[in-house]
């Protein structure tokens, strides 16, 4: 039998031809006619054979998958005329929107054209698979700190990290718990490269993403400031100059294992000014470091302070008068002249109020005499002191005499003792505690009797 085509339809009438019977009875009957018999013929399912495929695509938050390639339709009758309508628009969905590998992609939308097209249906295409790759983050709002040099390449990140890049509204956070930042080296530099790592990726959706560490940071390593200590100032006496003296000193604040040596070859040092004071500020200048690691440092020069004391004079000159002893140890001082005076300086000595103290009251020769009361005068004499001056003089014994001695006459007895009697000593001074010895003998001078004759005594003084 056959059909008026062969086109998809329903109830499509079946013409019969050649039709016959046999069997040992077909003789005693006769073949009517077929008439009114009908079959259904369907449209022929075709698939996508070749020639299309899923591309891979980096995640960004939606399902759509992008096709590539040129469909070939697998299946078609003969030399029928049908293929993909080019008019169509696909339209291809991962199974969902994260990041994975090999993902399922459902394709739909593409129709058949063609003469034929009528007698087929499209299956849309199976089987495709493609990845979405995690989206690469980008992190801003980083910068690195400036630090002061401390033989260390670590780096220290200051701000706020913003990651860039994150798809709609998927929860992810950039986690900075375990950043780690280093300098390119250790040495002291300005715009140094830094790099960044450790930076993770947190959140409901991190899964999706990638996270690429920082690049083009850059911080300055500044130079670590040393101080010195134990510098001090020779205290000194005014001598009309600024110069201070300096002795000492220690670099403090040098890292362990640096090579950086102090160089005082060319300081200086000088007080605010020339005057007495105390606690004079002094400024020091030209200490320098040296040594391989010397650039990595500065250095702090010292503030100190020290006193100005007023210079001491001394007198030459100055005399302390000889004199007789009495009781006392008051010396007269005479003359004196000021030595030591700094040139320009208008300082004279006083001595008005001059005077001397012998080291003891009592007589004798090259004894020591204290002076005293000498004083500076003039525009400048504040800045000197004056060292009194210690002379020598003598102190020579007084004269003391004895009064009232009376020699008793006596009868001629052959000797020449003498009794004498009344001896007063006059001269002594006041306070004195000085008394006669041998006060009541003495020897005439012949044996023989006489008149008025001489008698020697022998006295002497005790006390």
């Amino acid at each position: 039998g056959s059909v008026t085509d062969a086109n998809v339809g329903t109830n499509k009438p079946v013409s019969y031809t050649g039709l016959s019977l046999s069997g040992g009875d077909a003789a005693n009957y006769i073949l009517s006619s077929a008439a009114g018999t009908t079959i259904d013929i369907v449209p022929k399912p075709l698939t996508v054979a070749s020639g299309l495929s899923a591309a891979n695509k980096a995640y960004d938050g939606g399902r759509t998958a992008s096709l590539s390639g040129t469909p070939v339709l697998g299946g078609v009758v003969g030399s029928d005329v049908v293929d993909i309508d080019p008019a169509s628009t696909p339209v291809a969905l991962f199974a969902d929107a994260n990041a994975g590998t090999n993902k399922i992609v459902a394709v739909t939308g593409y129709s058949l054209s063609g003469a034929a097209a009528g007698n087929y249906t499209l299956t849309q295409p199976v089987n495709l698979q493609a990845d979405i790759t995690p989206l690469a983050l980008t992190v801003t709002g980083l910068t690195v700190s400036s630090k002061t040099y401390d033989k260390s390449d670590l780096a220290t990140l200051s701000g706020t990290g913003t990651l860039a890049g994150v798809q709609g509204s998927d929860i992810v956070n950039v986690d900075m718990s375990g950043a780690l930042a280093r300098f390119s080296d250790d040495q002291v530099g300005t715009g140094k490269g830094v790099t960044v790592t450790g930076l993770t990726l947190g959140g409901a959706g991190a899964g999706n993403y990638t996270l690429t560490q920082p690049t083009g940071l850059t911080g300055n390593i500044t130079r670590k400031v040393l101080t010195l200590t134990g510098v001090t100032v020779t205290p000194k006496p005014y001598d009309k100059t600024t110069t201070a003296t300096l002795s000492g000193g220690t670099l403090q604040g040098v890292e362990s294992g640096d090579a950086v040596n102090l160089d005082a070859s060319g300081v200086t040092a000088v007080f605010d000014d020339a005057l007495v004071g105390t606690l004079k500020n002094v400024t020091v200048s030209g200490y320098q470091i040296s040594g391989t690691d010397a650039g990595n440092y500065t250095l702090t020069q010292p503030t100190l302070a020290a006193d100005i004391t007023a210079k001491p004079l001394t007198i030459s000159g100055a005399v302390a008068q000889s004199r007789e002893y009495d009781g006392t140890r008051a010396a007269v001082v005479t003359g004196g002249t000021l030595v030591g005076v700094e040139a320009g300086d208008v300082v004279t000595l006083d001595t008005a109020n001059a005077t001397g103290l012998f080291d003891t009251k009592n007589a004798g020769l090259g004894k020591s005499v204290l002076a005293s009361g000498f004083a500076l005068a003039g525009a400048n004499a504040g800045k000197y002191t004056l060292i009194q001056p210690v002379l020598s003089a003598d102190i020579t014994q007084k004269s003391a005499t004895v009064t009232g001695a009376v020699a008793a006459a006596k009868e001629y007895d052959g000797t020449t003792t003498a009794v004498i009697s009344g001896a007063t000593l006059a001269g002594i001074v006041s306070g004195d505690s000085v008394s006669l010895t041998n006060d009541t003998a003495g020897d005439f001078v012949l044996p023989g009797a006489g008149t008025a004759v001489a008698v020697t005594t022998v006295m002497g003084l005790t006390g």
